[in-house]
């Protein structure tokens, strides 16, 4: 999967943001598989996708994102236990 890193100072434009969203569901496809090794390959793709423009301030970025990437997590492996109950 090819991913562009965006430029300084530039609008995010419709195809970034589809690709972020492509990278950010196959992620959490992986995550919920429960094949932690592959999700580790898919968390780097997805950090290694640069959201230039949208805070001049690294670490309140950082501190967002993992905000919401925890959250994210907890969610899908809430729903997999959930399915995995339902099955039973």
């Amino acid at each position: 999967m090819n991913h562009q890193e965006y430029k300084d100072n530039e609008l995010l434009t419709i195809k970034n943001i589809e690709e972020r969203y492509e990278i950010e569901e196959n992620f959490l496809k992986i995550l919920s598989s429960g094949d932690y090794s592959k999700a580790m390959i898919a968390y780097k793709a997805l950090c290694s996708m640069k959201l230039d423009g949208r805070s001049m301030d690294y670490y309140r970025d950082a501190k967002y994102l993992a905000i919401v990437l925890g959250t994210l997590c907890r969610k899908t492996l809430q729903y997999r236990k959930l399915l995995t109950t339902m099955s039973i």
